[in-house]
Order: structure tokens, then C-alpha cells, then sequence
């Protein structure tokens, strides 16, 4: 299993860079403690201490091969659509994430990291939990997703930073934070074990005095950011990962840390961003906009600061007041030019129904078109994690210039995970078929399964009575062409196909096979 890999100038840096706590805590009373914390405060250097964290307790997780953000949260039912499925919404993210961590191949590097607030929130606490669920009923190990909750609170000693459950919820609850305060109190009312999302693996805790601006977003962003220096100083990880976030409910408070995160000043570090239809809240206005951008309604003549026009506006303050409770802010129209000025490029609007996998997959492709080539291959490794052929097709059409070999191991890629579908997708549009596997390639197949390619060899030898290599033979073995290499590998794969009952594969191998092949089987 891959990780964060340590360069070789990273190994001379000193492991205390920053003066971080590390400590085990249990995220629910009584509980046993399961989440790793750190916590660091203002005296620290943000960037450093992401450094320490990254190398220190976070060296042997898998590399990231995507980052999802949950952005919004639903804490009152009156706030979403009534035919808003949380559990279905659920369900949908868990798969998606079951399919990018699910992998038959050994060496193939990356997992899915899942950020997420600290505190309860019954969403996230279910997407985490039903994933949790498909990875053990899959035989995934739990380490292949990463889940890490971040959040803020008034800076105190190292020394008496949180170490356990309680001094977690006194630490996010200081009374310096009454609207936090409240919300805590409430929840501890009916439910103790409603205060922090109890099913995180990892907590970074930041400490910081009443004039600190600094924010959770803002510790995302450095820890995005150290993954990058990772990765750049590691030549065979160098393409930026794939960031996203999944925005369902919310309020104001979440309108300008997503402007942030959609808006950062380096390409690679924007974020696109897939939005919920139906979740209510903030979600459900800026779905509304997204509609009204690519109709063309809110865009003037005029400047960029008159940018949204007066009927637009007056209809946009009746549905913040209707969804939020709140009159337009600053920051709300701001988020919203920002959109119009954008055409909405890097943002997807999902409903229920729609397939969620699909609509990360185009937010992905528009939130890094500057890193069209060496993107590409991630987001088409993506697009067969996620099992979207088509999308893979379009990409496929959109990008002709792709190298062969790049497109001969997507073709070994869909062999092993036995997506026939992605071999029609590259046989028509690049013209790649098992024709241009080698003639070896049943050996490799069954090493990266880990099958018993010797038990196959034998069986072969004995039920045709010659070895694997001679069952299919030339008709002018002193003048063997191009045509008989070819059919000799399908031969091949055909067998390995039926012998360790892949019957889709089977079938596919057979339809390539010429007519003279067919008297070897009957």
C-alpha cells in the first residue's frame, strides 16, 4: 500500500518543526479512543506544523487520489426540500467512495480523503458510517480511507491541550463562542453523544486567540497545500490531486470559505465544487443561481461590480430570506459574481436522482483544465474507479494526443477489474484492443490478481496436451505474420478468461477470435 512519500530532502529536515501534541481521544462518552489528535496553536507557523503532522502521524496513510470536502451540514429539517433522502444522499457518496477505494490492482497507488467539520453532523456521521460498512462487507481495509475532521478553538498551553473526550468538547465549546455554546448545550440535551462526529479517524485541532482570523478552511488549505510539496518533491506523484466539494444544506456561514476555496489564487489549489439540489439552505439558493447563470438572466452590460441585475437581486433576497432566515450579505454577492463572472465552470448541480459520481467528474475536469494531459490520466483513472464509460469516452475524444502505452495500461486497467464496457470505449475511440497487450500478458494478468498462473499452465497442458504457447499455431509456421501474433495473445487471454471464470471477459475474447481459432476448441 502506497503513502505520503518522505523525498529525500524532507529527510534531512528535523521531525520537530513545530511544536504539535499528539494524543488519542475518544469522540463519543465513553468510548474508546479511536481518533488521532493534533493540536498545535497561533505561536505555531500553520505550514509548519502541517509539515510535522504530515510526517510525523500521518506517514503511513495511503496518498490521496482525491480530496472531498463536506461543505453545509442540515441541522434543521425545515431548511431542505421534503423529498430531500439524507439516507439515499448517503448511500450515494459511500459508493462513490467504496468504488475509488476499492482497487484489484496491488501497485496502483491512492484513496479517497474525506474532510469534514468536528462537530455532529448527521450527514457526514452517516457517509463515513455506511462507507466504513462497504469497505469491511469488501474486504477493504479501513486504512485505505482516510477521514479527518478540523476545526478551531481558544489557544491554550501544549500541556493542557485536549487529551480526551470531555476537554475535546471544552476546548470547541469555550464560552467565547456563544453561538457554538448554544449549539452545543442543545444538542448535549437530548443526545451526549451528539457533540463531535464520532466517526472520524483524524483531528487536527488549531488554537488560536480572539484576534486570529485563521479558520478551519484556512487550515484545509495548508494541508492541501503540504500534500502538494509532497507530491511535487516526489517525481512519481507530481500531478496535483483532485479536490472537491460536496455542499448539502448550509448556511452564511459557509458562503465565503466556499468563494475561498473555489477562488485560490493558485490553479491547483481551486477547488470545484458539486452542489445538492433538494438539501435545502444555502445549497438549494446557489443551485437556484447556478440555473439563472446558464440561462443567461443575471448577467448585464455593465461592469463587474453591477454585474447582477436589479431583478435578479430583488429575487434573490426573497429566497435568502425564505431558505436562511437572513437578508443578502456581502459576501453571499460576492460568492455569486463571482459564479456569473465564472459561468458557473467549476460547479455541478445534482439532484437526488442523478448519478453523483458523474457530476464530480466534470466538476473535476473544469477545476483543472490548466493540467489538461497530466490530469487527464487521473481523471480518466477516476472515471473506471466510478465506472462511467461514457465520461471516459468523452474524454477519450476531447484528448487524441494521449500516449499509447498510457492507453494500453487503461486497457490492462479494465482487464483486471473486468470492465469489458472501458474496452469498447478505447477500442472505439483510440482504436486500443487486447490486440496490444503482448503476447505475456496472461502471466501478468494473473500476478496481479494474484492467481496461480502454474495451476493454468498445467491444466492447459493436460487437457490439451501441449503447453499454452503451442495450443495455437500458425498455419505457415516458417512464415508466422502480424495476424497470427494477434490471435495467439487472444487464444490466450480467452483461456485465462474461462479458466478463472471471468465470463464477460470470456465472451469478449471469443468475438475477437478468427474462424481458424475455432477448431482448436472444437
Amino acid at each position: 500500500m502506497s503513502s505520503l512519500p518522505v523525498s529525500a530532502a524532507d529527510e534531512n529536515i528535523p521531525s520537530a518543526m513545530a511544536n504539535v501534541k499528539f494524543s488519542r481521544v475518544a469522540l463519543k462518552p465513553g468510548g474508546h479512543k479511536s481518533a488521532q489528535l493534533a493540536y498545535f496553536d497561533q505561536d505555531e507557523d500553520v505550514g509548519q506544523a502541517m509539515q510535522t503532522i504530515f510526517q510525523d502521524k500521518m506517514s503511513d496513510v495511503p496518498s490521496p487520489k482525491i480530496i472531498i470536502v463536506l461543505e453545509g451540514g442540515i441541522n434543521n429539517s425545515s431548511e431542505r426540500s421534503n423529498d430531500f433522502n439524507e439516507k439515499q444522499f448517503s448511500t450515494s457518496v459511500a459508493k462513490l467512495l467504496l468504488d475509488i477505494g476499492r482497487n484489484k490492482l496491488s501497485d496502483d497507488q491512492g484513496a479517497p480523503w474525506l474532510f469534514s467539520n468536528l462537530r455532529h453532523d448527521s450527514v457526514a456521521g452517516r457517509i463515513i458510517q455506511i462507507t466504513r460498512q462497504q469497505y469491511l462487507a469488501n474486504d477493504i481495509p479501513l486504512s485505505r480511507f482516510v477521514t479527518i475532521g478540523i476545526d478551531v478553538c481558544s489557544s491554550v498551553l501544549l500541556e493542557e491541550a485536549p487529551y480526551d473526550y470531555q476537554t475535546l468538547v471544552d476546548a470547541i465549546s469555550d464560552k467565547s463562542q456563544d453561538k457554538i455554546k448554544n449549539e452545543l448545550i442543545t444538542n448535549s440535551c437530548t443526545n451526549s453523544s451528539r457533540i463531535l462526529n464520532k466517526r472520524l479517524s483524524r483531528v487536527i485541532l488549531y488554537g488560536r486567540k480572539q484576534e486570529d482570523l485563521t479558520d478551519r478552511r484556512t487550515i484545509l488549505q495548508k494541508c492541501v497545500e503540504e500534500i502538494g510539496r509532497v507530491r511535487d518533491n516526489d517525481k512519481s506523484e507530481s500531478v496535483s490531486v483532485p479536490k472537491i466539494m460536496l455542499l448539502y444544506g448550509g448556511d452564511v456561514d459557509n458562503v465565503e470559505p466556499i468563494h475561498r476555496l473555489l477562488n485560490a489564487e493558485i490553479d491547483r489549489r481551486k477547488f470545484g465544487l458539486v452542489i445538492i439540489r433538494g438539501s435545502g439552505g444555502l445549497a438549494d439558493i446557489l443551485a437556484w443561481v447556478c440555473d439563472k447563470i446558464r440561462g443567461g438572466g443575471t448577467c448585464t452590460q455593465g461592469s463587474e461590480q453591477n454585474l447582477l441585475t436589479p431583478t435578479f437581486l430583488r429575487e434573490l433576497k426573497v429566497l435568502v430570506n425564505q431558505l436562511l432566515g437572513n437578508d443578502l450579505t456581502d459576501d453571499l454577492i460576492k460568492l455569486i459574481t463571482y459564479l456569473a463572472v465564472t459561468r458557473c465552470k467549476k460547479i455541478r448541480v445534482c439532484d437526488e436522482d442523478d448519478d453523483l459520481s458523474l457530476y464530480l467528474l466534470e466538476a473535476l475536469v473544469t477545476a483543472n483544465q490548466n493540467q489538461r494531459l497530466s490530469s487527464l490520466k487521473l481523471h480518466l483513472s477516476l472515471a473506471f474507479d466510478l465506472n462511467q464509460p461514457k465520461f471516459a469516452s468523452r474524454m477519450l475524444r476531447a484528448n487524441q494526443d494521449m500516449p499509447e502505452e498510457d492507453l494500453i495500461q487503461l486497457a490492462k486497467m479494465a482487464i483486471i477489474r473486468d470492465q469489458v464496457e472501458f474496452l469498447h470505449v478505447l477500442e472505439d475511440t483510440c482504436g486500443i484492443t487486447s490486440d496490444n497487450l503482448g503476447e505475456k500478458f496472461e502471466c501478468e494478468l494473473s500476478t496481479k490478481m494474484n492467481y496461480n498462473h502454474n495451476l493454468f499452465l498445467e491444466c492447459i497442458q493436460q487437457d490439451f496436451g501441449c503447453a499454452l504457447d503451442e495450443i495455437y499455431r500458425s498455419a505457415d509456421e516458417n512464415n508466422e505474420t502480424a495476424e497470427d501474433e494477434i490471435q495467439s495473445i487472444n487464444v490466450k487471454l480467452f483461456l485465462w478468461a474461462v479458466f478463472f471464470d471471468h465470463y464477460n471477459l470470456s465472451l469478449h475474447f471469443w468475438r475477437r477470435l478468427n474462424a481458424s481459432c475455432f477448431m482448436i476448441f472444437t
